[in-house]
């Protein structure tokens, strides 16, 4: 394969996942992000079969499933008892298959460290307003700083808020009607949701609340679960 130079905007989850398979393919690839110290945004995430597979191609996939939960089926509840999710990885019908429950800490860790051991370089401090195509490539354009250089590949992995889509112009007409609030609490074996399940209960359509076991983080044998509470972000005050 011909050897590309890549820039990837955003250093999240994506963004280094996308740095690492891309350097394992033997292009050059650098990572631009805004933040001073790049780093995970958030509490729990649930990694679907899929993006297991894709840790797998990257050789992270045992240390993802050591740090994580697993997770051997979605389970939904409404107020009144009723069962209206029930969906077991096994049904699939592929051996093994199940979804991790993670801390993004911990995901991020796990890719920021694999993406530092190869070598692949990370320029802070620089918040990406667009890109302008130029002679040899396309240049990526930043707050209070000089184009790039040109690349022959830009990838976006800057999440939803990317200067890349036009309708993101204005912040507050973008953003989703839900949204969900998140916290990340201790898990001790007695607890009623200490199994593998994502489980949620549902109020009508207004309201989700869930609990996601997530695993150990870093230095730390105490096991935890994100609670997540979805619903309108005009109803969050209170």
């Amino acid at each position: 394969m011909e050897r590309f130079s890549i820039a990837i905007a955003g250093c999240g989850p994506a963004g280094l996942a996308a740095a690492i398979m891309l350097n394992q393919q033997g292009h050059e690839v650098v990572i631009y992000d805004r933040f001073d110290e790049p780093g995970p945004v958030g509490s729990g995430l649930m990694i679907q079969p899929s993006g297991l597979a894709v840790l797998d191609r990257l050789g992270l996939a045992g240390e993802t499933l050591a740090r994580g939960a697993r997770i051997d089926a979605l389970e939904g509840i409404e107020a009144g008892g009723r069962k209206v999710l029930d969906a077991p990885y096994h049904r699939l019908g592929v051996r093994g298959a199940c979804g991790i429950g993670i801390h993004r800490a911990s995901l991020f860790e796990i890719l920021h460290e694999a993406a530092t051991a190869r070598g692949i370089h990370i320029k802070t401090g620089h918040r990406v307003t667009g890109s302008m195509l130029a002679p040899g490539g396309r240049r990526i354009t930043f707050a209070s700083r000089d184009p790039s250089r040109a690349y022959d590949l830009l990838v976006d992995a800057s999440g939803w808020q990317s200067v890349f889509d036009p309708a993101n112009q204005d912040l507050e007409t973008s953003m989703l009607e839900f949204g969900a609030l998140w916290a990340s609490v201790p898990l001790e074996p007695s607890d009623p949701f200490a199994g593998n399940l994502l489980e949620q209960r549902y109020r009508k359509a207004a309201q989700m609340v869930g609990v996601l076991p997530i695993g150990t983080r870093k230095g730390s044998a105490q096991k935890e679960a994100a609670f997540f509470w979805s619903l309108k972000r005009s109803q969050y005050a209170a």
